[in-house]
């Protein structure tokens, strides 16, 4: 049993006994687990298998909690804003399970305090470890507890707690934030820059310019810097045929 052969292995981390990883996993998913067997696979990592040991780690269980987060997401999404059409949807969703960002949210809800390597593996484990790890801990409360109870962890201790919709669709919405998204993915530089202001201190105009790598792309104006700023922006992303 799964047990045993965890019980038998020397010089790697551990979660100590199946009563510290129950009470551990409930503090972490709000879920009571019944069977352990699932959970220790999500959170073993292949450095512990010995040559010659086929031991199942926790990828299969990553993939089956991929698409159960996908559905309840998707699910969320599609009731949460009725009218909107799929490409915002899609892109709201892409947003939440962003390799990234699960990862910090692995983090945050300290999931990698209970996942098995071995020492020497630590510094090596990949960027989206941890993350995929959470996707197989998903997983593995679907295989234990049902649809109902994967679906629970999500919204509850996922969604409400760690992820801010009104954040993210306002990104979407904000022209200024998406340029910033696609400068960082292409390296460039981006800044904004007051160019001129006229008016009364009571009621001014700003004039903004959005400049990348240095060179002036657009400048836009309103009446607030903010506003000018997303003027700016938009005019920038018409330029670049980035829309």
């Amino acid at each position: 049993m799964v047990t045993n052969w965890i019980k038998s292995l020397s010089g790697f981390i551990t979660v100590g006994t199946d009563k510290s990883l129950k009470k551990a996993l409930k503090k972490i998913t709000g879920i009571t687990p019944l069977q352990l067997t699932h959970y220790k696979i999500a959170l073993h990592h292949r450095s512990l298998s010995k040559p010659g040991q086929n031991l199942e780690d926790y990828e299969r269980l990553e993939f089956l909690g991929d698409a159960i987060l996908g559905a309840v997401i998707t699910s969320f999404l599609y009731h949460r804003f009725p009218q909107k059409k799929e490409g915002f949807l899609s892109e709201v969703r892409a947003k939440i399970v962003n390799r990234n960002h699960l990862h910090q949210i692995s983090i945050n809800l300290n999931i990698p305090s209970l996942i098995r390597h071995k020492k020497t593996e630590t510094v090596n484990l990949p960027k989206s470890f941890y993350g995929d790890v959470l996707e197989a801990l998903i997983g593995a409360i679907y295989l234990d507890r049902g649809y109902k109870k994967a679906e629970k962890f999500i919204l509850r201790q996922i969604m409400a707690k760690h992820i801010s919709i009104d954040e993210i669709v306002q990104k979407i919405n904000s022209h200024k934030a998406y340029l910033h998204e696609w400068a960082q993915k292409s390296k460039k530089h981006l800044t904004f820059q007051l160019i001129d202001s006229w008016g009364s201190s009571h009621h001014q105009t700003f004039e903004i310019g959005c400049y990348i790598n240095n060179e002036l792309i657009s400048s836009g104006t309103g009446l607030t810097k903010k506003s000018a700023e997303e003027e700016a922006a938009k005019i920038a992303i018409r330029k670049l045929n980035l829309s």
